[in-house]
């Protein structure tokens, strides 16, 4: 429902946490637009996981998830790939996420390769406004993540994220 924020989760869940010995807790909130997911709890209680089965990466063990009214499992080939675009990731650590042998064009560029059909001057247009939008430079699109301070990285991982334009 637009407008309205939800909040899934708050069960403890034994075997949680980094030792797997403790309980965990863990939370998913979806923003108000539904556009937002945020995904909180100890080291090990599924968060990633639950991620994973919201991109439709990995299944679900339990209960299911809709995309535009319909189950992502039921999804074909080509609605899955559309479910995919509008589905991205915003990693905590960015340098882990991002491939130190590419430069920020090409990292910032893949979601581009994979789901548009633009030219190669195309993405390097978007690519140079998305740097900028994110508060980076377009001649950055040169440089490689071992250069970037712990900041640009993650500006970097945000622009990979926003630019397909996902949901």
């Amino acid at each position: 429902m637009e407008g309205e924020a939800r909040r899934l989760g708050g069960a403890p869940r034994s075997g949680g946490g980094a030792d797997g010995d403790g309980e965990g807790w863990w939370g998913a909130w979806f923003g108000g637009d539904q556009k937002e997911f945020r995904g909180v709890g100890e080291s090990g209680c599924g968060k990633s996981t639950l991620a994973r089965v919201l991109a439709n990466l990995s299944p679900a063990s339990q209960g299911g998830v809709f995309f535009h009214g319909q189950s992502i499992d039921a999804l074909s080939g080509a609605d899955r790939k559309a479910m995919r675009k509008s589905v991205q990731f915003i990693f905590q650590d960015p340098y882990a996420s991002l491939n130190p042998r590419l430069t920020l064009g090409q990292i910032i560029a893949e979601p581009l390769e994979n789901f548009t059909h633009m030219s190669r001057a195309e993405q390097k247009e978007r690519v140079a406004l998305t740097l900028e939008r994110v508060g980076l430079n377009a001649a950055d699109a040169n440089r490689r993540p071992k250069e970037l301070s712990g900041g640009q990285r993650q500006r970097v991982g945000i622009a990979r994220a926003i630019i397909a334009d996902p949901e």
